[in-house]
């Protein structure tokens, strides 16, 4: 597998695709999809960082929080009513819930903790690190809330709504109304800055560090605007509209509506000096999602809603289904989202350059795998079940490619780095062989 550095850096990005009539499109050969959930109920809303995903999950009777960490799925909350959106920052966990009201938890890698207890809604709930913030009412609007791992602030307190927060490290910045417009507000932990002061809609901001974007409504088209921590700069002033960028370090990513009279949305890259238009169909691409080595987006096919990215050479289309898959995002080189089985909504993962046979996804091919594997044989299932030629079951396909594979090693799932190969010793081979034709033998007979 790779890690974020075998990706070409973003400085070479627009120089590479401004010499290409077009980005080239490739097929998802080098990617590995994994369906992390498989029930009767409808799970949505994943969010990743490093090796672990969070999703929000009916239980049948309400929704709950779930945590996959690349080992097993563990159910962070079991109660009667509603906990929605979790956000993830390494081992720390947060979302909102409640029963008469919505308040705010964290979970921390060991306990659960709830960080709010009033009569009012919290929602909008992100996390960096220790930091969560959140906007609160207070009986009249919305204000802007952070809690720093020991204790509460309140960032804003007047008479207008303060909405969208979003935080990095310490730094958090929201949308709020100033009695005119929405504008766009910053906190370092010490001091609120305010972004922007002019006579149009600023709305959904991202931060990264101390870099900041936003798209605005001026006059009747929207643009997208970035901020360094020093100055602003409009990323965009086209006849046509761009929405909804993010941010990661320099770059930036949006869509918009193409050139050609605007009729569809087009996936958009700013790499700190010039901008790339990364799609060029008759269909809409959108939500946008970007990290330090991919970009990520949802993309209709004339059919349904597929997930793409693109890793700074290539677009790459990871589904291929006939049911939708939606809101995309991405941590480092790991992708998640939700789609469409058939049945309900499900969490998929997709994953580049996994060993062939590595059920767990530890980054080595051994016993373990073929535990899982012998476990599952003659079911249904997915990867992390032993599937690993992707058919829909576990059988003695499965069992050839991890054979062929055993004791090969690379990246880990959690890109960890390369470990120094290992030769297996021909006798455990050769056991583990015997082992499978015992479980072929055994399940052909049942």
């Amino acid at each position: 597998m790779r890690s974020c550095a075998t990706i070409l850096p973003a400085a070479f990005w627009a120089v590479l695709v401004a010499f290409s009539p077009a980005v080239e499109r490739a097929r998802a050969a080098d990617w590995t999809v994994i369906q992390l959930t498989n029930n009767s109920y409808n799970d949505e809303g994943p969010e990743v960082s490093g090796a672990n995903v969070v999703w929000y999950g009916s239980d049948g009777d309400d929704y709950e929080i779930f945590l996959y960490d690349r080992v097993s799925t563990k159910q962070l909350t079991n109660n009667d009513y509603n906990d929605f959106q979790p956000q993830v920052s390494g081992e720390n966990v947060a979302w909102y819930g409640g029963s008469e009201d919505y308040e705010v938890f964290r979970y921390d890698g060991v306990d659960t903790h709830q960080l709010t207890d009033n009569g009012y809604n919290e929602i909008q709930v992100q996390i960096s690190g220790s930091n969560v913030v959140w906007a609160g009412w207070d009986g009249h609007d919305y204000e802007i809330f952070v809690h720093d791992g020991a204790e509460t602030t309140q960032i804003t307190d007047d008479a207008y709504n303060h909405l969208i927060p979003q935080v990095s490290g310490s730094n958090v910045v929201w949308a709020g109304y100033d009695g005119h417009d929405q504008e766009i507000f910053g906190y370092d932990g010490v001091e609120t800055t305010r972004i922007t002061d002019n006579d149009y809609h600023d709305d959904v901001p991202r931060v990264s560090g101390t870099s900041v974007t936003w798209c605005a409504r001026v006059g009747s088209i929207w643009d997208v605007f970035g901020y360094d921590g020093v100055e602003t700069t409009r990323i965009t002033n086209r006849p046509y509209d761009d929405f909804c960028p993010d941010v990661a370090g320099s770059r930036l990513a949006w869509h918009g509506a193409d050139a050609l009279g605007g009729t569809d949305s087009e996936i958009f890259l700013y790499d700190g000096v010039e901008t790339v238009q990364i799609t060029d169909d008759e269909y809409n691409d959108g939500f946008v999602d970007l990290s330090e080595c991919l970009l990520t987006w949802q993309s209709f096919d004339g059919h349904d809603w597929e997930i793409a990215i693109y890793d700074g050479v290539s677009v790459t289309q990871l589904t291929h289904t006939d049911y939708n898959h939606e809101k995309p995002e991405v941590s480092g080189s790991t992708v998640v989202w939700y789609g469409w089985d058939g049945n309900d909504w499900e969490i998929f993962m997709a994953l580049p350059d996994v060993l062939d046979g590595d059920a767990n996804l530890d980054g080595v091919v051994n016993g373990g795998d073929y535990t899982i594997w012998a476990d599952n044989y003659g079911q249904a299932g997915g990867w992390l079940q032993g599937d690993f030629n992707a058919d829909g079951f576990v059988d003695g396909g499965d069992y050839t490619l991890w054979a062929d594979n055993y004791g090969s090693t690379g990246l880990t799932a959690g890109g960890a780095g390369m470990t120094p190969a290992s030769v297996p010793e021909p006798g455990v081979l050769a056991t583990l062989a015997v082992g499978a034709t015992a479980v072929l033998l055994r399940r052909s007979k049942e």
